[in-house]
């Protein structure tokens, strides 16, 4: 699976594009997890046996369905199967289990979790979602290019504007005159240039990369292309030399900075793509796109004005600039455009293809908003969320909202996106040598009322936007496996981060869907550490082992449970497999992939190069795979949980020793606590256990458990020491 999921990490499929949604994890993993979760492993290996004549293996036959032996096998042990995601985010776990013929269950406890799921899978008329797009390019986005033309620099005529390039604008505390945030005054790199604005006139154009020094041709001021103003959340004003802070600055004057509009990237049909310095025709068109807006805007089918953003982690990041409203994070012309755009999709009289339509705007806000940077060695857009932060940057690049031939991230950029997405779930392909390879499967199917439909066999899929502490919907042993990607502990806030796309989604849903009344997302049932929300590990752990033993209720008997995490804290796997056995659950195996790369996502993690699979079962399991487990438990040395064991897991550690296998620190204290736990002596273990590493040991025995166990062991340990059995 390893060389196919970095391909995939690489070149993911459509599905996942449908909507943005963070830490996605590639579908090949979840495929082969469902795959291997079950089908019986000595099925494996007669099929293993049997297809290697043709030169392929087991896996290869039943993740590409190519052999006639592979579909009856996935037809006996997965169709009608119910799979169970507590934690489905963007529905890795739904969509490959629909296409393998499994029945699902997903739990969301965020609204736009959900309904990209639901949008992802739901049955659309693919002509007639493209003819919705067509009359929206013939009645509305004639209304929004007129605000995105320039005159063409190179002659009596126009182009389209593809992006505007904004500078933020602060009144100096010191001298009370305007000083710009620029952080330098280069636009773009490419073939050795440098396209430079000149931050006096506004002069545009080409100078040899790493220039030093620039005059500019129209005012004759000298400017230094790479330095800046601003920088590191400080500026410097450019007129009296005052240095402050911006955040500072926010504070004492109660507003957030103003925005200056510097230089344009255009197209013309004629000249081909260019830069130019910002003209008054640029700037009245602006200010004509502003009034119309103030015009219209109570009209208009926009976020609530009046809606704040909550106190949090990440939203704090954009509050302490002065966008206090999830509609400042916009200029008034991306309202604009946006804002009639939902007008007509919400005209839309097919309800499927009216709701995929709201979820493509919604998505292309990510592109469509003041916090969006321009990647100078690219020539691109970035969106807002490449990091899963709100970062308003000194320099705003403005996208043109519906656009143009080039540019990344117009509304019709996104149309595509969520063209290719709809028509893969209809007809999956995957990736294979040589190229894609069609697939029979798809993962398109209408969704139940109630979840008693799934289990009764009555319809294949039920979504629900709710808290999976609280299961109480599904009865006992009703599901055949869970399968899921845990929460991130304290990498990613989705809430506060989430709720940028659901006052959009809200916008148009909030009558039709309770999910979206809430002005923001509550954020109370939400599993993280957050201290923002004054959530803890503890109440990480308290929550997840409410999931886990949810899970386990619901569970059939030898029913598995399989997650994914990614983390190097080692608190965060001490939550985890805390949470695991405390919810009566035993590790059965460990696995790792090669995980995807976090290039949008700022975890602090980002070190770790492979994700880990976790395969757990609800009783009496062999545990010969505790050597592969061991890395994860030298990890939470700086963690406290308590760790039960079996008397199976006695039994194979006493062998390990008979064999001389050379414990760990941790698994010989393991051994001694479940020595205490069995009542067994001893007296005569200690010796062989602390044949060396005596401190590693204790330290070790003191984690797992901190009651009268530790008190006894310790003083034995301390009574040998004493008749010098034992030495450190």
């Amino acid at each position: 699976m390893n060389p196919l999921a970095q391909r995939e990490a690489n070149a993911k499929r459509a599905i996942t594009m449908l909507h943005k949604w963070w830490a996605r994890r590639v579908g090949c993993v979840f495929r082969t997890m469902i795959l291997s979760s079950l089908i019986p492993a000595e099925e494996w290996q007669r099929l293993d046996e049997e297809v290697r004549r043709s030169g392929i293996d087991a896996w290869t036959a039943l993740y590409y369905r190519q052999h006639p032996k592979a579909n009856p096998l996935i037809e006996k042990y997965l169709k009608d199967k119910v799979v169970l995601d507590p934690f489905m985010g963007g529905g890795t776990t739904i969509v490959e289990a629909l296409r393998l013929g499994c029945k699902v269950i997903g739990v969301d406890v965020n609204p736009v979790a959900w309904f990209i799921v639901k949008k992802s899978v739901e049955p659309v008329d693919l002509a007639a979602l493209d003819a919705a797009f067509e009359r929206l390019k013939k009645e509305v986005a004639p209304d929004i290019l007129r605000y995105y033309r320039t005159p063409c620099p190179h002659g009596d005529h126009e182009a389209d504007v593809m992006y505007a390039f904004w500078v933020k604008k602060v009144q100096c505390t010191n001298c009370g005159r305007n000083t710009r945030l620029f952080s330098s005054f280069r636009l773009a790199t490419k073939d050795g240039e440098d396209t430079v604005v000149c931050p006096y006139c506004y002069w545009v154009g080409q100078v040899g990369a790493n220039r030093q020094s620039v005059v500019c041709p129209d005012c004759g001021r000298e400017f230094h292309p790479k330095q800046g103003w601003a920088g590191g959340g400080r500026f410097t004003c450019e007129h009296c030399g005052h240095v402050d802070e911006t955040v500072a600055w926010v504070c004492r004057t109660g507003r957030a900075p103003d925005y200056e509009m510097i230089a344009l990237e255009y197209w013309c049909p004629q000249h081909g793509r260019g830069y130019k310095g910002v003209e008054e025709f640029d700037r009245e068109l602006y200010r004509q796109a502003c009034q119309e807006f103030e015009r219209e805007k109570t009209n208009l089918p926009l976020p609530d004005f009046e809606t704040e953003s909550p106190p949090g982690y990440n939203t704090q990041q954009a509050i302490g600039q002065g966008l206090r409203h999830f509609t400042d994070l916009l200029n008034p012309r991306q309202l604009l455009g946006l804002g009639r755009l939902m007008q007509a999709i919400r005209e839309i009289e097919d309800r499927a293809v009216r709701e995929l339509m709201v979820v493509t705007l919604s998505d292309a806000t990510n592109a469509n908003n003041m916090l969006c940077k321009y990647n100078v060695a690219a020539a691109k857009l970035e969106p807002l969320f490449g990091h899963p932060v709100y970062w308003p940057p000194d320099q705003p690049v403005e996208n043109n909202v519906w656009g143009t031939k080039y540019g990344r991230g117009p509304f019709s950029s996104y149309f595509d996106k969520t063209l290719r997405a709809v028509e893969w779930a209809q007809h999956p392909k995957e990736i294979l040598t040589g190229g894609w390879v069609p697939m029979d499967d798809g993962a398109v199917t209408s969704l139940a009322g109630q979840p008693t439909a799934v289990i009764s066999g009555a319809s294949r899929a039920w979504l629900t936007a709710r808290s999976s502490e609280d299961l109480s919907f599904l009865a006992s042993k009703s599901v055949d496996a869970v399968i899921t990607d845990l929460p991130y502990y304290g990498n990613v806030h989705y809430g506060e981060i989430a709720d940028f796309f659901y006052v959009w989604l809200r916008a148009a849903l909030k009558d039709e869907y309770p999910e979206f009344v809430a002005p923001v997302f509550p954020k109370e049932p939400e599993i993280e550490v957050n201290q923002a929300q004054d959530k803890d590990d503890a109440d990480y752990r308290r929550s997840l082992r409410q999931v886990f033993q949810e899970s386990h209720r619901v569970l059939k008997d030898e029913g598995p449970l399989v997650f994914t995490f990614h983390h190097e804290k080692p608190q965060a796997w001490g939550a985890v497999l805390e949470a695991v056995l405390e919810a009566g659950f035993n590790i059965k195996a460990v696995w790792t992939y090669f995980s995807e790369p976090q290039v949008g996502v700022g975890f602090s993690g980002g070190g770790i190069r492979f994700d880990t699979i976790i395969v757990c079962r609800t009783r009496g399991l062999d545990f010969g795979e505790l050597e592969e487990m061991r890395y994860i438990e030298r990890g939470k040395r700086a963690s406290e949980y308590q760790v039960l064991l079996p008397q199976k897991r006695l039994d194979w550690l006493e062998h390990q020793l008979e064999r001389g296998y050379d414990l760990s620190p941790l698994d010989r204290a393991h051994y001694l606590y479940a020595l205490y736990k069995a009542n067994r002596p001893l007296w005569a273990e200690i010796p062989r256990l602390y044949t060396r590493g005596l401190e590693e040991v204790t330290g070790a025995l003191y984690r797992i458990t901190r009651d009268r166990a530790y008190e006894l062991i310790s003083a034995d340990i301390e009574r040998l020491k004493e008749q010098g059995v034992l030495a450190l």
